[in-house]
């Protein structure tokens, strides 16, 4: 038989010019950086292109073109702040004295209309000018048309995004992320950033300042449609005093903070052996986690209809130092490596397990020395970068005082960097976990969860976003990300004659789409002796386009961007037939979210005759690792 000639794997690379064509941010102008005219003084939002002072506050636009200090950057008359990006910011009251209604808000029209039904990502970051209050209530509210006042008082509106309550807003130093997701109902234009509640719903702090009131300088909105047809999560094993089993709970952060759910339970291990023990790890390849109590490690299935079934048995954890608690879990997907991180106060070990096997192998330990009382009970893994996070407690006057430490995965306890961490949270940190999509890292004491924006992990530059409460009684040991991973079959497998028909043929897949990772790709139940090809495709799979004869059914990955193969399917019976290539997934942050469909042709020779057909098609987007 005469072979096409072979193909071989396109550059994934090429696509991500594509990439950014998928997350157009809808707010024009967004860091303010556009203007008709400098300002010169307060109240003259109107000279950043696009945007206005919908009420008669008196809002105030600032720029580095001003430099007699009353409206520059990064120093103005309500503090000194550098912008977060580039060199222009908006300053907004969320709060007056003596409970006041006054309120200044800033609005500007989308650069188009929301679509009924679409998830939409939506954030903008403020810091804390040197006013004496401090506040919590700034959210984005859209809107058909434009929203006005002709007073200065609060809208009294429900945002559809809202810091929440609870997290006050006191930071001077650091720029914060307000964030959120929502369903558009469809056809909002506006959008309109401020606190939209009177002052008996406004939550204020005295932090002291120079400046009556409560007020915040504006960076960077961002609104974009939401390209996964479902997020990432965090997972972790939890306890509480009273079970009888342990818990593997997920929560959707990003998605408004909704409450945690308990995906299944564990039969062992049940309950944290100390307060600083436990850990959480995800396994892409088969799609499970790691857990630990402190002192045995065991792995379970995710999906929820596997009710937690264990792929590995439980073992007990490799301690070098017979004091130190498992404190941590992280998985390296490339290396197929599990770290665990362990710790008794002033002192900490991070094993590395080969996790290449059935289940763990040969492991190599480091140990180090912390401050006086401190533990270090959180670990995560950024793999593109190949960086460990640690956290390490240190006990202080009112709970404990948060810092980060950065090593490398390729040499554990090898030290880049530290950092003290920004928190909402003085508790025991009991997990950590890094999404390299968002590039965020998480972590938790287990019942609240502080998200920081990764800007430069190598310099330690963690920018604190987000606070979460878990919203439900287990407390996580350990925490991890559950990427969406959900992969759809569409249509059906057929073959022409010659070829038997083999109605049961089958393309799948195994584990994650994850950066930095391949994918295999399957083929099981084909016709053999023959040989099939791989096609690759860029986007969803769609309706397909219907081949005329002599082929069959309907192929799918039109036009395709790769091809993988010829594989020999060989087998003894008539449809025994398979094969796996694996689809190389680049390790580039801009891929995640990205849809791809797959599907197999293939082909046989008999009775000097071809016959051909197509196996069902698989769609999968590409994931963090």
């Amino acid at each position: 038989m005469q072979l096409p000639p072979k193909a071989g794997a396109l550059a994934l690379v090429a696509l991500l010019p594509l990439a950014p064509l998928r997350a157009q941010n809808l707010v024009a102008n967004a860091s303010f950086e556009t203007y008709s005219t400098c300002p010169t003084t307060s109240g003259q939002p109107y000279q950043s292109v696009g945007w206005i002072a919908p009420t008669t506050g008196t809002t105030d636009y600032m720029n580095a073109c001003h430099t007699t200090g009353i409206v520059g950057v990064p120093n103005n008359v309500f503090g000194s702040q550098p912008a977060n990006t580039g060199q222009a910011y908006m300053h907004i009251y969320t709060a007056a004295k003596n409970a006041s209604n006054y309120r200044e808000y800033i609005q500007r029209p989308l650069s188009s209309p929301l679509s009924a039904g679409v998830t939409y990502d939506v954030s903008f970051w403020v810091s804390k000018s040197d006013s004496e209050l401090a506040s919590a209530e700034i959210g984005a509210y859209f809107s058909l048309s434009p929203i006005t006042l002709t007073n200065s008082s609060a809208f009294n509106l429900v945002p559809q995004v809202e810091n929440p309550s609870t997290n006050v807003i006191t930071d001077t130093v650091n720029w914060v992320q307000v964030s959120g997701s929502f369903v558009a109902s469809g056809g909002e234009q506006y959008i309109t950033i401020g606190n939209f509640r009177t002052p008996a719903n406004t939550t204020t702090q005295f932090v002291g300042g120079t400046h009556n009131g409560a007020s915040y300088y504006v960076d960077d909105v961002s609104v974009v449609a939401k390209q996964n047809t479902c997020g990432s999560k965090l997972i972790g094993w939890a306890d509480f005093a009273s079970a009888t089993v342990g818990f593997v709970d997920v929560q959707d952060f990003e998605a408004n903070c909704q409450p945690a759910v308990t995906q299944c339970t564990t039969p062992v291990p049940v309950t944290a052996t100390t307060y600083y023990a436990g850990g959480t790890a995800y396994n892409g390849r088969y799609r499970t986690v790691w857990v630990s109590d402190g002192v045995t490690l065991a792995e379970y299935e995710t999906a929820a209809t596997r009710q937690c079934r264990a792929r590995c048995a439980p073992m007990p954890a490799i301690l070098a130092n017979r004091t130190a608690s498992v404190s941590g879990l992280a998985f390296g997907d490339r290396r197929q490596v599990l770290f665990q991180l362990a710790t008794a106060p002033g002192y900490f070990e991070i094993t590395t397990y080969d996790a290449s096997g059935r289940c763990l192998g040969q492991t190599t330990t480091c140990r180090g020395t912390l401050p006086t009382g401190a533990l270090a009970a959180g670990l995560a893994y950024d793999e593109l970068r190949d960086l460990l996070y640690v956290s390490i407690d240190v006990p202080g006057l009112a709970g404990f005082d948060h810092y980060l430490y950065v090593m490398l995965g390729s040499s554990p306890c090898t030290g880049i960097c530290k950092s003290q961490l920004q928190s909402c949270t003085v508790r025991l940190t009991t997990g950590l976990a890094y999404d390299s999509c968002n590039q965020t890292l998480y972590a938790t004491d287990g019942q609240v969860t502080q998200s920081y924006l990764v800007a430069d992990p190598k310099r330690c530059d963690f920018r604190p976003a987000t606070c979460c409460k878990k919203q439900n009684q287990p407390t996580w040991h350990g925490l991890a990300i559950l990427p969406c991973g959900d992969k759809k079959s569409i249509g059906k497998p057929c073959m022409s004659r010659p070829c038997p028909s083999c109605p049961s043929m089958l393309a799948g897949s195994l584990g994650d789409a994850a950066l930095g990772q391949s994918l295999p790709v399957t083929l099981s139940n084909a016709p053999a002796p023959a040989f099939a090809i791989l096609f690759l495709k860029v986007g969803p799979c769609g309706s397909g386009i219907s081949l005329p004869p002599p082929f069959c059914g309907t192929f799918y990955p039109f036009p395709a961007i790769a091809t993988f193969g010829p594989a020999a399917l060989t087998s003894t019976s008539p449809c025994g037939g398979s094969a796996v290539q694996n689809v190389p997934i680049p390790a580039d942050a801009r891929l995640c979210g990205l849809p791809f469909c797959a599907q197999w042709f293939v082909f046989c020779q008999a009775q000097n005759q071809f016959g051909f057909g197509f196996s069902n098609a698989i769609e999968f987007e590409v994931v963090g690792s």
